[in-house]
């Protein structure tokens, strides 16, 4: 059952330095059970840019630990569309909150990264 469908990030990201969703999301990320993500990613720039999509928990919204990694450096090509469904894989509930971290990586990299979240129940909503 689906629970939210929310676009969750939507910046021009530059340099290797980890970004995060909004932390006014992360108790809306934490209601689901299971997340399906797309991720798309456009103006891409630099050399050899990827792309790392990671899932962190919390259980205060202060301490994170990493759930899952989404996407491992993934290759995006200069000057086209990168786009990719990926899904929480973890048969593990979320802790209470959760949010998305994502790194760009390579030389110089840079793109507009959208990435917009389906959160789903596994079990029938009471």
């Amino acid at each position: 059952m689906r629970i939210f469908n929310e676009d969750v990030f939507d910046e021009f990201v530059t340099g290797t330095t980890e970004v995060f969703t909004p932390c006014r999301l992360d108790a809306v990320l934490g209601a689901a059970e299971k997340l399906m993500v797309h991720v798309r990613g456009t103006l891409v720039a630099g050399t050899s840019p990827t792309l790392t999509l990671k899932e962190y928990q919390s259980p205060d919204g202060r301490v994170w630990y990493t759930k899952d990694t989404l996407l491992t450096a993934q290759a995006m090509s200069v000057g086209s569309v990168y786009e990719t469904v990926v899904y929480d894989p973890n048969n593990h509930p979320s802790m209470a909150y959760v949010r998305l971290g994502i790194t760009l990586g390579g030389t110089m990299p840079g793109a507009n990264i959208q990435v917009m979240v389906c959160g789903r129940a596994q079990h029938p909503l009471a």
